[in-house]
């Protein structure tokens, strides 16, 4: 009858315990590059809706001669930039209701200093002070 030796079993589980490795480390990787496309994915959607917002404020600039104190349209570069006009925002602008029934509204994009030293885009909307924002 034929039996296995010490040194054998030694160098089979050995080899067993190389494959197992080799496994998790390939796991460990796959794991890895998953967080980082879905962080990857996460980054280009927040991306998609803020020049979406961005763009939907801007189609539905109002300005209005006769009330230049609410309806002026503001640019600011340098060290605090910032961009704010009157705007009649669509119905699938964010937080549209949380005015009420205005959608008439002064919208102000500011960059401000976020995480890791990075700079956040911050969307500040405000009722339409004259009270003529009422659909």
């Amino acid at each position: 009858m034929r039996r296995f030796t010490l040194i054998e079993i030694m160098v089979a589980i050995a080899v067993f315990m190389m494959l197992i490795a080799v496994i998790y480390s390939t796991w460990a990787l796959v794991m890895k590059a998953t967080k980082v496309g879905q962080d990857a994915a996460a980054q280009a959607q927040r991306q998609r809706i803020a020049l979406r917002t961005i763009e939907d404020s801007l189609m539905c600039i109002q300005s209005f001669q006769a009330s230049q104190r609410y309806y002026f349209f503001n640019v600011e570069n340098g060290d605090k930039p910032m961009l704010s006009f009157a705007s009649r925002v669509p119905d699938v602008f964010p937080r549209n209701g949380k005015f009420g029934e205005f959608n008439l509204r002064r919208v102000t994009f500011s960059l401000e200093a976020g995480i890791g030293g990075e700079n956040d885009l911050v969307l500040a909307p405000e009722p339409d002070p004259d009270g003529h924002g009422r659909r």
